[in-house]
């Protein structure tokens, strides 16, 4: 599911859909649809990172505990 949620049209992907998508393959947060985005989505994300990248994450929910969460689930995500 987290690697197809960008297959799936937008106007489809519900808050259920994309945090089942993000539990699967936090990665998968680039295909939520913005309004979607909240910050505990986010942090689910981060814990399932498979290419430790904070993409996807709005600025103005960024913090500290995100990014200890994605370094942990991926080492790459220092970067």
């Amino acid at each position: 599911c987290g690697e197809m949620l960008a297959e799936v049209p937008e106007k489809f992907r519900t808050a259920e859909l994309c945090l089942t998508a993000v539990r699967e393959n936090g990665d998968a947060l680039i295909s939520v649809p913005e309004d979607l985005r909240t910050r505990d989505l986010c942090l689910e994300a981060m814990k399932h990172l498979d290419y430790g990248s904070l993409e996807g994450v709005p600025r103005h929910l960024l913090d500290e505990e995100l990014c200890v969460e994605a370094v942990k689930s991926h080492g790459g995500a220092f970067e």
